[in-house]
């Protein structure tokens, strides 16, 4: 594995061997920390090109946004850098743009300032090769798959297929507590509703004050379901919180709210206490992931329910997660799971789980 991936040519050398006009395609905070990425490394992009509907003359990094044609009337032939997530569905969009011109992904990560390059690889190979060994065979090419998208900036790599996002049965099969850490409005419980009739109590948890509000709203209807209005993290307190009332809402600057951790919920604060009996974990929390693991030690190590933590929002996380729990217990098998994103490799997660509970 390693001799593959390190074999690979890095998304800024396919760039800096182009002698095309290198162009950003698209605005916002994505645009500016790819900018930025792109100018730590001595390239400079020329422009902003923009799709029809969102080139109408205004500027971005001190560029005038043009549209593609208006670009190619310009520099002719160039090539660009896509600055926005997009979804398969999406997929068309670029496929017109690719037929005229190279566009690289750069894999920018969704928080903090470390990224995932092959720099980054090489000094934990040995925990991203242990990984990987610890994989079913679908898993390590969906693990293959995505770190050579980051590498290379080659979306080909991301390539998607019907059984990738597909949660082993016993995230569903048991009849213990479900907790629900990102919950957001509801969807992911009534998700989880909707597969599993036979769980004990579904334990939804939201910090945003608006989003929270609509999960009380939407899940109403669900039986055995408790919403808690807190952060989850790795100790009991209180947090500064930016509310965006959408998935980008994340601990920050803002106001403060309520932090609890899982053990806390559980009340498994100590080790071997008679607390609640979990049996499937949800971690979605914007950037927070390895935190909420903290601060579920001894739920986890007590009953080893199955452990679904997203591993794309920040750089190593798709290794360093997997690795943790693998330590905290060493009879987790472990799947990863992709939703059909094309850019990045959003909603990835990694599932750790005992087949035979």
């Amino acid at each position: 594995m390693q001799k593959s991936l390190l074999s690979l040519p890095t998304v800024y050398e396919r760039i800096k061997q182009s002698d095309k006009p290198l162009l950003l395609y698209g605005m916002g905070d994505g645009a500016v920390k790819i900018n930025n990425m792109l100018s730590s490394r001595g390239i400079k992009p020329g422009g902003v090109v923009a799709s029809d509907g969102f080139a109408r003359g205004n500027e971005f990094l001190g560029h005038k946004v043009m549209s593609f044609d208006e670009a190619q009337g310009i520099y002719g032939d160039f090539d660009c850098v896509l600055c926005f997530g997009t979804a398969k569905s999406e997929l068309y969009m670029l496929q017109n743009v690719e037929k005229r011109h190279t566009v690289y992904y750069i894999d920018a990560p969704v928080y903090g300032d470390e990224e995932l390059t092959k720099e980054l690889i090489v000094s934990e190979i040995e925990t991203v090769e242990r990984v990987y060994d610890l994989l079913d065979d679908k898993s390590k090419r969906v693990y293959l798959q995505n770190l050579s998208f980051s590498i290379t900036g080659d979306r080909r790599y991301l390539e998607w297929q019907d059984d990738d996002f597909v949660y082993p049965e016993c995230y569903y099969d048991h009849q213990k507590a479900h907790i629900d850490v990102g919950a957001f409005d509801g969807d992911t419980a009534i998700e989880y509703y909707n597969h599993s009739r036979t769980f004990g109590k579904l334990i939804a948890i939201e910090p945003d004050e608006r989003t929270y509000k609509k999960l009380v709203a939407n899940t109403a209807y669900i039986p055995r379901v408790e919403c808690i209005n807190a952060a989850v993290t790795d100790k009991n307190g209180y947090i500064r919180f930016a509310s965006k009332g959408s998935r980008g809402s994340a601990v920050g600057e803002g106001y403060e709210v309520k932090t609890v951790t899982i053990d806390q919920i559980t009340g498994h604060q100590k080790a071997f206490a008679d607390g609640m009996d979990v049996g499937s974990i949800k971690i979605d929390a914007e950037g927070f992931d390895a935190e909420v693991l903290y601060g579920a030690v001894n739920t986890v190590c007590d009953l080893t329910p199955t452990v679904s933590v997203a591993v794309y929002h920040r750089a190593g996380d798709i290794w360093r997660l997997p690795y943790y729990l693998h330590k905290l217990c060493g009879k987790y098998k472990f799947s990863l799971i992709r939703e059909p994103y094309i850019l990045p490799a959003w909603d990835t997660f990694a599932v750790a789980f005992l087949p035979c509970k």
